[in-house]
């Protein structure tokens, strides 16, 4: 799960959305590998409140 979480924020860095600009927020401060799991646990959050 963890991997598939993190494949599928790396595939959100070039949106315009919310998880694009936070990518590419914590891209440029703390590395690509961190923008991708904080971009994962984004993504977790967001389908947990979801159900």
């Amino acid at each position: 799960m963890k991997s598939a979480l993190i494949e599928a924020a790396h595939s959100v860095k070039g949106s315009k959305t919310y998880l694009g600009v936070l990518y590419r927020r914590t891209a440029s401060r703390k590395g690509k590998k961190r923008a991708g799991v904080t971009v994962a646990h984004a993504i977790l959050r967001i389908s947990y409140s979801k159900t």
